[in-house]
């Protein structure tokens, strides 16, 4: 994929270069008016696909379809290459994704000893759904250009590694508990298995 973007890359900077040549000569050429390709010393495809015109307008006109041309061929490459950016990023992020959720889910475990397999499981759910959600947000971001490709497929793993080493340090400090207690106030009291919650 890296010989790709490399490859897509030295495309575009010839594109680029080729517009800006053809630019900087046939405007030349229109502003000092239609002469024969043989009077101006180059011999330029374009510019004969131009001269055919008889007015300057039609030959402008003709000349911004040609540079419209090239400059739509230019930015598919560049969102071809950087496509392909987010693909390698992606590539190495994921993998990260398991040393980030290693260090989310210990402090997490400690922390809902209390509460039980539905606590946990519904914590790790819910982190993994944070985290499929930014990951495909930031994929969608950088695609369209919002995002640099490394930002898009990295902020994911950075914001819920920030939050993983936050509670590692918070649970190496102290033992911290997750008291879900509270929340059986909120259930009616039939439903409760025992009358010991105030």
């Amino acid at each position: 994929m890296r010989y790709i973007v490399d490859s897509l890359q030295r495309q575009i900077f010839q594109a680029q270069t080729e517009i800006e040549t053809l630019q900087s000569e046939n405007l030349t050429r229109l502003l000092q008016g239609s002469l024969p390709s043989g009077q101006m010393g180059t011999n330029n495809a374009e510019w004969r696909n131009i001269e055919q015109y008889s007015t300057a307008a039609s030959q402008s006109m003709m000349l911004q379809s040609i540079l419209e041309g090239r400059n739509a061929a230019c930015d598919y490459l560049v969102r071809t290459a950087r496509e392909y950016l987010v693909e390698i990023n992606k590539k190495y992020s994921i993998p990260v994704a398991c040393f980030v959720f290693v260090l989310v889910g210990a402090p997490l475990g400690v922390m809902a000893r209390r509460g039980g397999f539905g606590v946990a499981a519904s914590l790790s759910l819910g982190f993994f759904l944070l985290y499929w959600a930014s990951l495909i947000g930031g994929e969608k971001l950088a695609d369209r250009e919002f995002l640099a490709p490394w930002v898009g497929m990295w902020m994911a793993n950075i914001f819920i590694g920030t939050l993983g080493v936050i509670l590692t340090l918070r649970i190496a400090r102290e033992n911290v508990e997750i008291d879900f207690s509270y929340l059986l106030r909120l259930v009616v009291k039939r439903f409760r298995s025992t009358g010991n919650v105030q």
